[in-house]
């Protein structure tokens, strides 16, 4: 493909075949060879941006595994009735990463709020202390 220049050199390509495929493909080496010479030879700002990707992900599940599952439900209930009010998607009130930040660390002031990861000051001034209001026990 790179020969006929319907790819660069610098491109990756991923194949994924079947077991009979695979059957077929492993008799011809040369190829095999090539795949592996297009997989190693990645742009280092794709690996970088691969791994970067992958660190956030293993971030977020360590954020949603530490945030009381109680707190969670009544943030993204009330991130959908506020997100079906403004007539906007739920991730525009806020992100999960937020909503999971916010649930595991329990802010009590919009100080706290602004400190927890994916919250930034106009989500603090325009819902914060409605979501305090949310996580703080009502007292008899």
């Amino acid at each position: 493909m790179v020969e006929q220049g319907e790819i660069g050199p610098a491109e990756v390509l991923t194949v994924r075949l079947t077991p009979r495929g695979k059957s077929v493909s492993a008799t011809d080496l040369g190829r095999v060879e090539i795949a592996k010479e297009l997989e190693s030879s990645a742009d280092p700002a794709t690996r970088a941006a691969k791994a970067k990707k992958k660190k956030r992900r293993a971030e977020k599940k360590a954020i949603a595994v530490d945030a009381p599952k109680e707190q969670v439900e009544a943030l993204r209930a009330w991130r959908l009735a506020e997100a079906r009010k403004r007539r906007v998607p739920a991730f525009r009130i806020m992100t999960d990463r937020a909503l999971y930040g916010i649930a595991s660390e329990h802010p009590t002031s919009p100080t706290e709020l602004i400190a927890v990861p994916g919250v930034g000051p106009k989500l603090a001034e325009k819902y914060g202390l409605e979501i305090i209001a949310l996580l703080t026990p009502n007292e008899p």
